[in-house]
């Protein structure tokens, strides 16, 4: 749907995706695995996360859970870009690029994720002290 939002056909169903390759001039299609669904960065994140505010603040309020979700909704987004961006590497420079950037993107969309909300969250968990 993020894909149809910005003027691309494509078609979901199911698991899989189909998008025209314009490299190769066919349609073709991606498979959504359960684990490209962002969990296990959603894990990552929110164990870092409570187990940083548990360290630095020793409870969690409606304050600091509030900031969880954030986490929790930012880091789904990320992933549905991530998902938008090995789709439409493909679509304009076919399977091989799809591949590559499969393989590459998402470290790089969870580092920069953490990098971001980090020092936010950071700073959240420094003022809930206060």
């Amino acid at each position: 749907n993020l894909l149809g939002l910005f003027g691309y056909n494509f078609i979901s169903s199911g698991d899989f995706i189909y998008y025209q390759d314009l490299e190769a001039g066919v349609t073709a299609s991606v498979w959504i695995a359960r684990s490209c669904s962002g969990y296990y960065s959603i894990i990552i994140f929110v164990a870092a996360y409570i187990s940083y505010i548990l360290s630095n603040k020793n409870s969690i309020d409606i304050y600091m859970l509030s900031m969880v979700v954030i986490g929790i909704l930012i880091a789904y987004i990320a992933n549905l870009v991530r998902m938008a961006i090995i789709i439409l590497a493909g679509h304009y420079w076919g399977g091989e690029a799809l591949v590559w950037t499969h393989t590459n993107v998402g470290w790089l969309i969870f580092t920069l994720w953490i990098l971001i909300s980090w020092p936010i969250l950071s700073r959240a968990v420094d003022l809930g002290k206060e």
